[in-house]
């Protein structure tokens, strides 16, 4: 079982790694 509090870090995670996507998708639109 995964505790609170990775529980919680995984999510910090995974909203930061959807940050960083939505940045590259950014980038790359600007590229074409």
């Amino acid at each position: 079982s995964i505790s609170r509090k990775e529980k919680v870090t995984h999510q910090a995670i995974g909203q930061r790694r959807d940050r960083i996507l939505e940045k590259l998708r950014k980038i790359l639109e600007d590229k074409i």
